[in-house]
């Protein structure tokens, strides 16, 4: 408090004004050259829809896929689904023939596996051969159908039960970035007629179409942001200039941050995507706070530098402040494991504190150069509100006990509100009912049983070549008996290539040769590795439910292999996802702790520990506990988005608090200290939430509720400053 009181005493207006007149030339010119520089990075931004980059390396769920795709290759790979009611007519068959083979010219396409392309085993003199399923001269539909009925558990994930549907598998090369393919794949769908009858269902397709939203939505959104938040100032300011003044500064700030963001080697993804409407809605209030007091202090006809220090002196400490707690509490996301979030606090921080320097740099050499043309188009305006503050301190909220009481039952109801939250990382929850990933997902599902797969790989070291048939055969058991169980559709595993064979009969040496002849049987044994796989079809619906069962899968393994159990994990991108919604709940509980941490100690900074410190905590605090406590309510879980409400909320609302606080210390009273920032804390406010809402437009639903609940965090935030901050402070000044 005494180092606080040393530095308020401290005229920083003088020395800041007189700096940036001194320097004004090279300042601007730096402004403009770094602005000039970034634009031009800012050409070289990509989207990044690859999803490893949303977990964390070092988990041993991330370890063991990595492991699984380096046995047996990512499962990230493009499903394209295709349904004719004449599939296995013999024009059906040469037509997904034909779009197979378009698949393969493609650029970029590593591997197919479709009807056409996969193989059936059949038996000959010469051992076990893999035959085409569809010949490549003659066609018979009836052979195909007997083929398809012999080995229906084989191409169960080909073919769908009506034989009406087949899948293709399309696996990339690494040289091609999936857009380029995904483009490609359209194009084939668009040149057969037949687009209704196409659907994707992978996760390379989500990843891609969440990347598109993001490219499309960042762009879109501040466009709509800059012309709402200019609208709503013309009204509050009714001066164009005034109006103009934070959208110019919060521009240049976003153009430096991103460049800074691509220099770096950044890409767009669904997070990064919102940085430059955070830094746009967050940023520009220290602006409008600056010109509010430019206001205030001009009506007094007092001179211009005189108008400008005055103002500068009113603004500075309490806007260092509020943007350091700001920058703070978004950068508590850095303790976070998710890539993605670290990333979003990071540079919406530094954004924000460039956005604070640049305001006031613009403000000051703008207002000393033309300062005439600056006040000239002055209006009064009409939103003046010291009649409505007096008559609201005399009211009964003010001076009876019902603000007390309403915010005490508000704020138990919210606590079990909290008490309901959950953690969802599923990505098709990610996106609207009616959007087409969500449509074709519900129609592939309707066709297909099992799509959900777990990954069992077992090691089968120490297991002689000669006993590996042997060994494989008990595999084929325990597919059996996890058969039974109610989540599980079928198990797939080499096992269901030969068991009808007798593959328990094959000598080892022939088996090795078998297997190394066919890429198919490579997809289910790692004769490198030395690991068997065997996937588990599952119809679970949500991430949780794969962890369970997943837990299950184990004890089942234990069971039956007792005392000879081979080493095992079980893996998956759903098990990645499941381990992804531990890492939310972790980083809501550290960036809470954090920016709490952080706001407590910036007010006790400010006030000391006193009754006035801890009394400025609550009108932070109990806004996000209401917040939580009405996603918990209503069912909306946290995930990647409305992780971060909690945080940006207390960082963003924190400043009104400040700049009351500061009013209120330096006035005496309350009613005088509101009647000095009520004004332009509620411009500010009405900035934010307007800004956060154009979040609702976004078709990604962790975005669409992430501007809901900001929003609302923050209104609430105001009517705690302007109603239950007052009412506490009253009865403190009272008693003492």
């Amino acid at each position: 408090m005494k180092i606080y009181k040393a530095i308020h005493k401290h005229n920083f207006s003088k020395d800041i004004i007189s700096f940036c007149l001194r320097f004004r030339y090279a300042l601007i010119g730096l402004i403009l050259v770094l602005t000039g520089i970034f634009l031009n990075n800012l050409l070289d931004i990509e989207p990044n829809n690859e999803f490893e980059h949303w977990f964390n390396k070092q988990d041993i769920e991330y370890k063991n896929y990595s492991d699984y795709v380096s046995s047996f290759g990512n499962d990230q790979y493009f499903i394209l689904v295709y349904r004719s009611d004449s599939l296995l007519s013999e024009s059906g068959l040469k037509k997904v023939r034909s779009i197979s083979d378009s698949i393969i010219e493609l650029e970029g396409v590593l591997d197919l596996v479709s009807l056409s392309t996969i193989k059936a085993p059949v038996k000959s003199p010469f051992g076990i051969l893999f035959t085409r399923l569809i010949p490549r001269e003659r066609i018979n539909p009836e052979t195909v159908e007997t083929r398809l009925n012999r080995h229906d558990k084989i191409f169960n994930n080909i073919v769908s039960d009506d034989r009406k549907a087949t899948v293709f598998h399309i696996y990339q090369t690494p040289e091609v970035h999936p857009d380029s393919l995904y483009t490609g794949l359209n194009n084939i769908i668009r040149s057969t007629g037949e687009v209704d009858n196409f659907h994707y269902y992978s996760g390379k397709v989500l990843s891609i179409e969440a990347t598109k939203l993001a490219k499309s939505q960042s762009g879109a959104f501040l466009a709509i942001s800059l012309f709402i938040i200019f609208f709503i100032l013309i009204l509050l300011f009714r001066n164009v200039i005034f109006a103009t003044i934070p959208l110019i500064t919060s521009v240049v700030s976003i153009i430096i941050t991103l460049g800074v963001f691509t220099a770096n080697g950044g890409n767009i993804d669904m997070l990064s995507g919102i940085i430059p409407l955070v830094i746009l809605v967050t940023s520009s209030t220290f602006s409008i706070h600056f010109l509010s007091k430019i206001r205030h202090f001009s009506s007094s006809n007092a001179a211009g530098p005189q108008v400008l220090e005055s103002s500068l002196n009113a603004v500075f400490i309490p806007g260092l402040i509020s943007n350091i707690t700001t920058s703070l509490a978004l950068l508590s996301f850095t303790f976070s494991s998710i890539a993605p979030i670290r990333v979003f606090g990071m540079y919406c921080a530094l954004g924000i504190s460039i956005s604070f320097v640049v305001s006031c740099i613009v403000i000051i050499i703008l207002f000393h150069s033309v300062s005439k043309w600056f006040l000239s188009g002055l209006k009064k305006s009409r939103f003046t509100i010291d009649m409505w503050i007096l008559l609201f301190m005399r009211s009964k909220v003010i001076q009876g006990p019902y603000t007390i009481i309403i915010a005490s039952i508000v704020t138990i109801v919210s606590i079990y509100g909290i008490s309901l939250l959950t953690a969802e990382t599923d990505v098709f929850r990610f996106f609207k009912p009616e959007h087409k990933v969500v449509a074709d997902k519900e129609i592939v599902e309707s066709w297909f049983a099992g799509t959900q797969p777990l990954e069992v790989i077992i090691s089968t070291k120490g297991i002689e070549t000669d006993s590996l048939p042997e060994f494989i055969n008990k595999i084929g058991n325990f597919e059996k008996q996890l058969e039974e169980g109610p989540m599980i559709e079928y198990c797939l595993s080499i096992f269901d290539f030969y068991h009808e064979f007798g593959i328990d009969q094959l000598p080892g040496n022939n088996f090795s040769r078998m297997i190394n002849s066919s890429d198919q049987l490579k997809r289910f044994y790692s004769e490198e590795n030395q690991q068997l796989r065997l996937i588990v079809n599952t119809n679970f619906t949500s991430n949780q439910e794969s962890q369970a069962l997943a837990e299950e899968i184990k004890i089942k393994i234990n069971s039956f292999f007792q005392n000879n159990r081979p080493e095992y994990f079980i893996t998956g991108v759903s098990l990645l996802y499941a381990g992804l919604n531990s890492s939310i709940l972790e980083s809501q509980m550290l960036s809470i702790g954090f920016s709490f941490f952080i706001i407590s100690f910036i007010i006790v900074f400010i006030f000391g520990t006193n009754k006035v410190a801890f009394t400025g905590i609550l009108p932070n605090v109990l806004p996000v506990i209401n917040t939580l406590g009405i996603m918990g309510l209503i069912g909306i879980p946290l995930d990647v988005g409305t992780v971060l409400v909690a945080s940006i909320s207390l960082g963003v609302s924190v400043d009104d608090t400040i700049y009351l606080l500061h009013a209120y210390r330096g006035k005496g009273n309350i009613t005088l200290g509101l009647k000095h920032v009520a004004s332009a804390l509620i411009r500010t406010t009405i900035v934010i939430c307007l800004g956060f809402l154009i979040m609702v437009f976004s078709n990604y639903q962790p975005i669409y509720y992430l501007g809901i609940f900001v929003a609302v965090n923050i209104l609430m935030a105001l009517v705690y400053d302007l109603v239950l901050l007052p009412w506490i402070l009253i009865r403190i000044k009272k008693k003492n």
